[in-house]
């Protein structure tokens, strides 16, 4: 559903804010817009860790930081926490981004 309400609207890139079911479900998106050769093929998310790193596996953290086109960290700990579980090519997608507005603008 998300490929085609996507394709249909000439959207190429997918961001899920989450590393959780919307993360999975923008990555099928993505892989199901590949293999057609339409639709979304980029795909990123961000990545929050506090609920995601308590259960690597069933958040396929691995997979996910690995397939996705890039990843926003909230901290520095939340980046070296993906490091930690996945492979080095991964890890120049993994940017670094603050939550929060700066109070003097």
């Amino acid at each position: 559903m998300l490929w085609s309400l996507a394709s249909g609207e000439g959207i190429t890139h997918l961001h899920a804010h989450h590393a959780n079911v919307a993360s999975d479900v923008a990555r099928l998106a993505t892989d199901f817009g590949t293999h057609v050769g339409s639709g979304p093929t980029a795909w990123t998310f961000m990545m929050h860790g506090s609920t995601e790193f308590t259960d690597i596996q069933r958040h396929d953290l691995k997979a996910k930081s690995e397939s996705a086109a890039g990843v926003a960290c909230i901290s520095y700990y939340t980046r070296s926490q993906l490091m930690m579980v996945s492979r080095s090519q991964s890890w120049p997608a993994y940017d670094v981004i603050h939550c929060g507005v700066d109070p003097e603008r």
